[in-house]
């Protein structure tokens, strides 16, 4: 999450300027990634390939229509800029990341028969299992000797 004002932030100090950004019609006072709620789009294309994969119903190579208007619950699913792709792979849709084809794969995994509590639960799950076994060499108090094991361990029963 980042937010980058368009404006000299030290400027604040002369209430003239302060006052002119504050009618600003931009509103660039405004920290879009703390005040605004915006849906998690592509980040959770990762999370619902993941959960596809590894629950065996998809593999990487699975070909799915990435067309433009695709009806999802009855609604036509535009992709980025209105792109429209053929028959595409999983892994090629999230390379470019084709709202259409995901979409597909998260009605296909769940649709209205899976509550949303569970198709969250197995996606946190999917996460989790691969935040584990990647094991990233982050520089934390863990490691550095406080509370050691108690963060990073596999049998802390966590999950």
């Amino acid at each position: 999450m980042a937010s980058s004002p368009s404006f000299d932030p030290n400027s604040l100090r002369s209430s003239a300027h302060a006052e002119t950004l504050k009618r600003d019609s931009e509103a660039p006072l405004i920290n879009r990634a703390t005040e605004f709620g915006y849906a998690p789009g592509s980040t959770f294309k990762i999370i619902t390939a993941s959960a596809a994969i590894d629950t065996g119903a998809f593999m990487p190579e699975s070909t799915l229509s990435g067309r433009n208007d695709i009806p999802i619950s009855g609604v036509p699913l535009q992709n980025d800029d209105g792109e429209s792709f053929g028959q595409i792979t999983l892994t090629q849709a999230l390379a470019h990341s084709v709202n259409t084809v995901y979409a597909q794969v998260a009605v296909s995994r769940g649709g209205r028969s899976v509550t949303r509590a569970t198709c969250l639960q197995e996606h946190a799950l999917c996460v989790m299992r691969a935040a584990r076994a990647a094991q990233p060499n982050l520089d934390s108090p863990v490691q550095q000797g406080e509370n050691a094991g108690a963060v990073y361990t596999s049998t802390s029963g966590a999950c």
